[in-house]
């Protein structure tokens, strides 16, 4: 679990220069961990595709940002190679771990988007439809369902002039909601109720939602259920699982960042709930700002760097500030560092770092890459 730090010497007060800190934090990622140096695993989570991921969508913003004299788009590309230079950690998916994480699932998305490349579009599709049909699978982000919903949105909007492969993939979708929609209720990962957006049902919501905005009407009970267990009056965060425990996690995964972040997205399409909901983010964004700064390297799934991703102002920028390469170094050096298991990561590290800084620095939308920016 990762600590809450409550209070930070010398602390820093000046706002940090976000374009200097993500080319310092691409430079790292490249570096630390160049193509073939990962194990091809982990998908869009953690590993070489989703440090991938992340430079094809940073080369959008910054087309003519080299690293080492190569563009961002070179170095996508050859983490991608790696991978497929190993083509058994790349079939998929394991039906019962189908969701971003899902390596094959997310080298058959890659090709699809950024490759237009038919085949594995059809592959896709395929694949996602075995995926909706399976009492196997599950329904969450990370491990299930949920997860493919994603994939296909970042298919779509390749494809979306394209009207027999974008039906296609919106016929997909509609059995891979259908199959979510109709499983048994609450959706249960590991033998809990969870809530966030990881492995719970306000993930599962925003995946649906997102994908067909129509179906809205059908969750609302479940969304105005999480929104009763926000712990109040005083804290402003939310549960990890029900019935709730104790009032412990603050992060993406478990936690207010995650659940508020879902709000921003769902928002529009839950006219009944605007009060409320604003309110809860409100509250939210207030726990964040008093316990969001974390022991835990950080990163978007457990760390500050996802943490600030729901602030605004001097609250985003004071958790920017403890995500800079020097104040990094400063909590190693005190002993209060919490190593990442995959320091590389979009989710899990450096990748997901790099992420929240550009967000700032070119004031993208603050949304997760993987989960809402789509």
């Amino acid at each position: 679990m990762a600590r809450c730090i409550k209070a930070v010497p010398n602390w820093q007060r000046d706002r940090a220069d976000a374009h200097d800190e993500l080319v310092q934090s691409l430079t790292r990622l490249v570096t630390t961990y160049p193509p073939g140096s990962l194990r091809p695993s982990g998908g869009l989570y953690y590993g070489p595709l989703s440090i991938a991921y992340l430079l094809l969508c940073l080369h959008e913003c910054y087309p003519d940002l080299q690293l080492r004299n190569c563009t961002l788009r070179t170095w996508a590309s050859e983490y991608r190679q790696k991978v497929v230079a190993h083509p058994s950690q790349s079939r998929g998916p394991t039906v019962d771990k189908c969701g971003v994480i899902d390596q094959g699932m997310t080298n058959l998305a890659l090709e699809a988007a950024f490759d237009r490349n038919v085949n594995a579009a059809t592959c896709f599709v395929e694949w996602a439809n075995t995926i909706a049909e399976s009492e196997r699978a599950g329904n969450e982000w990370l491990y299930g369902r949920a997860g493919v919903l994603y994939f296909l949105r970042l298919i779509r909007r390749t494809w979306a002039e394209t009207a027999s492969i974008s039906q296609t993939l919106d016929l997909t979708a509609s059995k891979l909601i259908r199959s979510i929609m109709d499983a048994e209720r609450p959706w249960i990962w590991h033998g809990k109720n969870y809530v966030g957006a990881v492995h719970g049902t306000i993930g599962i919501i925003t995946q649906i939602v997102l994908t067909r905005p129509s179906v809205a009407s059908e969750l609302e009970g479940e969304l105005q259920a999480i929104l009763d267990e926000q712990f109040l009056p005083d804290s402003g965060n939310f549960p990890s699982s029900l019935p709730a425990g104790r009032d412990r996690l603050v992060q993406f995964c478990h936690g207010a960042p995650g659940v508020i972040t879902s709000l921003m997205s769902l928002r529009y399409h839950f006219p009944n709930l605007h009060e409320r909901i604003d309110a809860a983010i409100l509250r939210g964004q207030a726990c964040i700002v008093k316990r969001g700064i974390l022991t835990k390297e950080s990163c978007l799934c457990h760390g500050t760097s996802g943490n600030a991703l729901v602030l605004e102002g001097d609250g985003l920028d004071c958790l920017m500030n403890h995500t800079t390469a020097s104040m990094m170094a400063r909590m190693v050096e005190g002993g209060v560092w919490e190593s990442s298991d995959h320091p590389e990561g979009l989710y899990t590290g450096e990748a997901g770092r790099a992420w929240a800084w550009a967000v700032v620095d070119r004031q993208l939308e603050k949304r997760f890459l993987g989960y809402n920016d789509l």
